[in-house]
């Protein structure tokens, strides 16, 4: 859906696809980090502990010290880092 407010036009078919895989790849990274903060949030609104509520440097840390973390924790900002390159494009492609 985020295709509906670019000019594909105005872009060839290799910046379509990388447009395309970029906005797929860091929109399911962004969910992936949302997922987290709100399952922290859950769990602190379960528990009645305010103090445990985490921010995104703070899920993200929480995420890196767990066992399985640093795996996760590298497609996740490898993920985020899409997300980034994909608003850059977005911002000259973008239909105003």
């Amino acid at each position: 859906r985020f295709r509906e407010s670019l000019q594909t036009s105005a872009m060839g078919d290799a910046a379509d696809r990388v447009l395309t895989l970029l906005g797929k790849i860091g929109f399911t990274s962004l969910c992936v980090v949302l997922v987290l903060i709100g399952w922290f949030l859950l769990k602190a609104a379960v528990d009645y502990d305010a103090s445990r509520i985490v921010s995104l440097g703070g899920a993200l840390s929480k995420l890196a010290h767990a066992d399985y973390g640093r795996w996760l924790l590298t497609l996740t900002a490898a993920g985020l880092l899409s997300y980034g390159l994909f608003g850059l494009l977005q911002s000259r492609y973008h239909r105003v």
